[in-house]
């Protein structure tokens, strides 16, 4: 079912519920993906390889190494450095949380 705008408080309840079972199964789902995951590590681990093909797809734990920059250090000791490179945007962020 599709709502738009106002909803009644009927709708509103009936709305949180399915969010709130629809999130349940999507952590449960992203818990068996992750076991999954860890039983395709152990796998390339076990034959000693960083990729495999098999079945039609590419399965790969390659060591990745990535450059960030410590902002935190960068602020404390260049200030006005940080101060004239930093942009700031305008967003909203929605979240929904049950009440305890």
């Amino acid at each position: 079912m599709v709502y738009q705008g106002r909803l009644t408080d009927r709708e509103l309840s009936a709305v949180l519920k399915q969010l709130h079972q629809l999130k349940k199964k999507k952590d449960e789902i992203g818990q068996d993906i992750e076991h999954l995951h860890d039983a395709l590590r152990a796998h390339l681990a076990a034959i000693g390889a960083d990729e495999l093909t098999q079945a039609g797809y590419i399965i790969s734990n390659k060591l990745v190494i990535t450059s960030t920059i410590d902002t935190k250090a960068m602020k404390a000791e260049l200030p006005e450095l940080v101060a004239r490179y930093t942009r700031s945007k305008e967003g909203r962020r929605f979240f929904v949380r049950a009440v305890v």
